[in-house]
């Protein structure tokens, strides 16, 4: 853990500097400010438009979980699984379920 917390902050540290060199000295503030500003604004955007489409605050988890879901169906789409039985039978299950539960109040 210590390894792996060190490499970390040299890694931050080395990123730092490079970034601090390209902003002051290599490139001029004058077209850092505008790539920022773009970077930021577009970061927002994208952002907004995950979550129109999810329904969820955009965030590295959820962005995971959505990317693992959305490649998790494109594999069963391709194998011939059958969404539609599938969700039947979940429906099936549920309605079970809460009848069982049902049951076990009345006890």
């Amino acid at each position: 853990v210590a390894a792996a917390g060190v490499a970390t902050f040299a890694f931050l540290a080395a990123q730092f500097g490079v970034l601090f060199n390209w902003v002051f000295f290599v490139f001029d503030w004058n077209l850092v400010e505008p790539v920022t500003y773009f970077l930021g604004y577009t970061c927002t955007w994208f952002g907004i438009v995950f979550y129109a489409r999810t329904g969820v605050e955009w965030s590295y988890d959820s962005t995971r979980d959505y990317l693992r879901q959305w490649r998790r169906d494109a594999l069963l789409k391709r194998q011939g699984f059958d969404f539609a039985a599938h969700a039947a039978t979940r429906e099936k299950l549920d309605n079970t379920e809460r009848q069982l539960a049902a049951l076990r109040v009345r006890d």
